[in-house]
């Protein structure tokens, strides 16, 4: 295994983690804020000005949320990827910088196949539940809303 290629691969796989766990804490910390002040605001009684500004907003930033994790989520594998091709002896994509471009460049699918391959990583399950917090959210989100809309029309 050729010393170098393999720093080159681990310093990059190491800013590309770091990097998507400051976006996740970034996005959890918003959303924590946001559904606080939501909650918070269903307790006034002018809760109609506000809520029709908060829940749109809190749902741009779960989409953003989402849709800039799950790329940095498959670039982190990608990297991962060829850590591991390197580690079997296996033949290594060129130059290392210039190529991490190149798979950044492609689309949302054509990045999966390559790193969901016949030689994928196993995804973690702790990656798979960071996955899903943003769903957790918009749920509540939307419990939050139900929630008030039955207390108005005092359903129950």
């Amino acid at each position: 295994m050729e010393t170098d290629k393999y720093a080159a691969w681990l310093n990059l796989w190491s800013i590309q983690d770091s990097l998507l766990q400051w976006y996740r804490s970034i996005f959890l910390t918003s959303q924590s804020i946001l559904l606080g002040f939501g909650a918070n605001v269903m307790l006034n009684e002018n809760w109609l000005r506000y809520f029709p500004i908060l829940m749109p907003l809190a749902f741009v930033m779960l989409w953003l949320w989402y849709a800039i994790c799950r790329q940095r989520e498959l670039d982190v594998s990608f990297c991962q990827f060829q850590l591991r091709k390197l580690e079997e002896g296996n033949p290594q994509i060129e130059p290392i910088f210039l190529s991490f471009k190149e798979f950044q460049k492609k689309s949302y699918a054509d990045k999966k196949n390559i790193v969901n391959g016949k030689e994928s990583i196993q995804v973690s399950l702790t990656r798979l539940k960071m996955h899903s917090l943003p769903y957790v959210f918009a749920a509540t989100w939307v419990l939050l809303l139900l929630s008030k809309i039955i207390q108005v029309n005092h359903w129950f």
